[in-house]
């Protein structure tokens, strides 16, 4: 349904993900990695909030679908992994120069093709200028993706005083507001909560766990919402389809 929307990953473009911490915007952020390797399409993951080796775990299980899998099982992920998701070994605050000469030996060298950022508040900016700097990096991303005729993908939290239960905008997101107005498409992970179920359990409505806001997609002006629904053992999202 995300891609009914978008119509599909697109060279040369930037996409922010956003939403409260624990919404899930990672989790679904990586089943769209494992879903462009089961395309032959490489990634390369900055996950600058998660060490490698918990990532790996966390990859492992998604992709296998499986919550304890036999050590047989995780050795065939991870050759499956080879020359498909390549990951900065690195969890701690990077330069902007620093990741952006990673990603484009990535590009150069191995022929990556989607990028990821997790999370931009990640970033070593200087700090004197932070929004001038924001806005800056952003820039610098889309160039990058023009230049390699890739795309990246940038996790941003949302700003300060969001509350769980708001529904969210592209003003939500956290930082200058030229990082919506540079980014090609905004999705934005909301998870419903306890309240919001039980209201529409006594309609008889369906429920979902999350809902997929598509706040942007500047290539066809299609916006809208996608009920999404987790399976915990797993760490997999469906939209019911």
């Amino acid at each position: 349904k995300l891609n009914d929307i978008l119509k599909g990953w697109r060279d040369s473009e930037l996409t922010i993900w956003s939403g409260r911490s624990g919404a899930g915007k990672s989790t679904i952020l990586n089943q769209v990695i494992l879903h462009l390797g089961g395309m032959n399409i490489k990634s390369c993951m900055a996950s600058l909030e998660m060490p490698p080796k918990r990532y790996l775990r966390w990859a492992v299980i998604q992709h296998l679908k499986a919550v304890h899998p036999h050590p047989s099982q995780v050795d065939r992920a991870l050759d499956y992994f080879d020359n498909l998701i390549y990951i900065i070994n690195t969890h701690e605050q990077i330069e902007p120069g620093l990741l952006l000469e990673i990603f484009e030996y990535a590009a150069r060298r191995y022929d990556v093709k989607h990028f990821i950022i997790d999370s931009l508040m990640r970033i070593k900016l200087p700090g004197k200028k932070d929004v001038e700097e924001q806005k800056e990096f952003v820039s610098s991303l889309l160039s990058f993706a023009s230049k390699f005729t890739v795309h990246v993908h940038l996790v941003a939290h949302p700003r300060k005083g969001y509350a769980d239960s708001d529904k969210p905008g592209k003003s939500d997101v956290k930082g200058s507001g030229d990082i919506t107005n540079l980014a090609d498409n905004i999705l934005i992970m909301w998870r419903v909560d306890e309240e919001e179920k039980e209201a529409a359990m006594k309609k008889k409505l369906s429920v979902s766990d999350q809902i997929l806001f598509v706040k942007k997609n500047r290539e066809f002006g299609l916006e809208g919402g996608i009920k999404m629904y987790f399976d915990k053992d797993t760490k997999n999202f469906s939209d019911g389809s």
